[in-house]
This record gives C-alpha cells, structure tokens and sequence, in this order.
C-alpha cells in the first residue's frame, strides 16, 4: 500500500500550489471548523418553523454544518459558475447534499434568514422534492426565507424584480456551468 499522499503507481500527484486556495489547511488562529454548541438549539427551532409553514415532515435528520473561511466557500460556489471564482466574497451560506457550507463569521442572530433558505434546500434534498428547474428550488426557498424575515424582522426582503426572474422560462438560469 502506498504512503499516505504518495500517489498510486500511475496515479497523478497534487501539489498543494495546484489550488488557487489554500482550502485543506485552517487558519492559524485556533479556527474551529464547527458551530458553537447552541447553534443546533437554534437550527431546531428554524426546522419546525419551516415544517409548521410548509408542507415538509419536521422530522428530518440534521445536515452537518461546518465553518470555513469566506474565501474558500466563495470558491466552492463560483467555481460552478460560468466565468468562475474571481475572488468574490458574498456568499456566507451554501447547501451541499447532507452539508450546509457556513463563513466562518457567520453570526445567526443576523443571518437566521439565509440559514432558513439554506435549511429549506436541505428539506428539499431530503425529501427527495422535484421541481422542473433551479429556479424553482430556489423560489420556495426565497419564499420562506422572506416569510422569516417579515415574522422576525432578521434579513432582507429579496427584491420582487429577482423574485419575478426565478421561473424556468429564465434562459439564463443562475449562469450554472452545463
């Protein structure tokens, strides 16, 4: 068996100046990788929030959540887009199957909102929902995401001009790479 980070015989080695980021190693400021211990209190209460105002089974089993510098969650969603990652820095939030991806400064008393949209893409995930498009995933997740905001008062209401453009007849369909 070969060493660890050895590649197989005919294998392709990755160096770590192969990645435009360094994504493996935290940093050094004693990052921890995961929430504090009462985000998941937190995260209880939004999952029977969305079941009490949608049709989803407020059973669901959780998502891992783990904590990663902005910089690297910004790559891992632009690198899907087209034109790629470019250094952007918006994203705080993104789900993976069974994962939500957060910035590692994400404060929930100020972001609940977008961990509401994200939750609700888990529920999607999880309950094997079908929608004919992205967009459609992520109306029902923008819905519910502004429903929280106007019962909360924690977010911002998407604007209704981007809330019109979420429907499959939108050819440009979130710039996803094909």
């Amino acid at each position: 068996m070969p060493a660890v980070g050895n590649p197989p015989a005919g294998g392709i080695e990755l160096r770590a100046d192969d990645f435009p980021l360094d994504i493996a190693t935290p940093p050094a400021r004693g990052f921890d990788p995961l929430p504090p211990e009462d985000f998941l209190d937190s995260v209880a209460g939004i999952v029977d929030w969305i079941a009490a105002r949608s049709d989803y089974p407020p059973d669901i089993p959780l998502p891992a959540f783990v904590l990663l510098p902005r910089a690297t969650l910004n790559y891992v969603f632009y690198s899907q887009m087209v034109g790629g990652y470019q250094g952007q820095d918006c994203i705080n939030a993104l789900y993976l199957p069974h994962v939500v991806l957060l910035a590692e400064d994400f404060e929930l008393s100020i972001c609940s909102d977008t961990l509401v949209h994200e939750m609700v893409h888990h529920f999607q995930f999880v309950t094997g929902r079908a929608f004919r498009c992205t967009a459609e995933a992520e109306l029902e997740a923008y819905l519910l995401q502004a429903e929280w905001t106007r019962e909360t008062g924690v977010g911002v209401l998407p604007s209704p001009l981007f809330m019109r453009r979420l429907t499959c007849d939108n050819p440009h369909e979130w710039g996803l790479k094909r």
